[in-house]
């Protein structure tokens, strides 16, 4: 999914960045705890364009089934700009998908057979 981001004066208010991102404002505002950083200018919150990535990954990431646990990581290494735990991160997370692949197919090609042998998993009486 590609976010076209409009920023006039460098900033998105939070109604503009729900609706990029498909979120509620809770859950907005629990992203907001993974660190994404929320800039008050007369009491309203405006995101950078930088918050906004970062958003967008947190929720692929989670839409992929990943938790914030696995992705926090990240997110940390990205905002103190720490190039070498963020390559160590995505390394560490690659694998976790690499991993995640191969039970998919082994799952996919049982329920393939499935239909073909359902003898072999109904009980029989």
């Amino acid at each position: 999914m590609v976010y076209d981001f409009s920023f006039p004066n460098d900033y998105l208010s939070v109604g503009p960045c729900r609706r990029y991102l498909g979120v509620c404002r809770a859950q907005l505002r629990f992203r907001r705890i993974t660190g994404i950083p929320q800039i008050t200018q007369n009491g309203y919150g405006l995101y950078e364009e930088s918050a906004l990535e970062r958003l967008c990954l947190i929720r692929r990431a989670l839409d992929a089934g990943l938790s914030l646990c696995e992705i926090r990581p990240l997110i940390k290494a990205i905002r103190r700009e720490d190039c070498h735990e963020m390559l160590r991160v995505i390394e560490v997370l690659h694998n976790k998908i690499q991993a995640s692949r191969l039970l998919l197919k082994n799952l996919d090609e049982v329920l393939i057979q499935l239909p073909e042998q359902p003898d072999n998993y109904l009980k029989t009486t």
